[in-house]
């Protein structure tokens, strides 16, 4: 039996606040739908003023998990070259000459 990979609590704050933010969008969009269907005859700069919010919070979370992300590389991928540098090659991988 397989074991499913459990997702870092970062994504999974990413990915439910996408939902929310979509789901904000949607009510949006509905409710201007509305309101033009059932000829309201004044301005609609509410709904502007509850989508946009919810979509600069979204960048913000992103912005800094793409940090987070970018700064973990730089410890990561260093580390895994070196690793591969120090250990044997397996029979099946070539070596740096190109042979295998």
């Amino acid at each position: 039996m397989k074991r499913m990979n459990k997702k870092e609590f970062s994504k999974l704050i990413l990915a439910w606040e996408l939902v929310v933010v979509t789901a904000v969008s949607i009510a949006g969009f509905a409710l201007a739908y509305l309101s033009v269907k059932n000829q309201f005859t004044g301005s609609l700069p509410w709904i502007t003023a509850m989508v946009a919010p919810s979509w600069a919070a979204y960048g913000v979370s992103k912005a800094f998990y793409s940090d987070k992300a970018k700064a973990e590389n730089k410890i990561k991928i260093p580390a895994y070259l070196e690793r591969g540098k120090n250990s044997s090659p397996d029979a099946g991988s070539s070596s740096p000459n190109g042979i295998k």
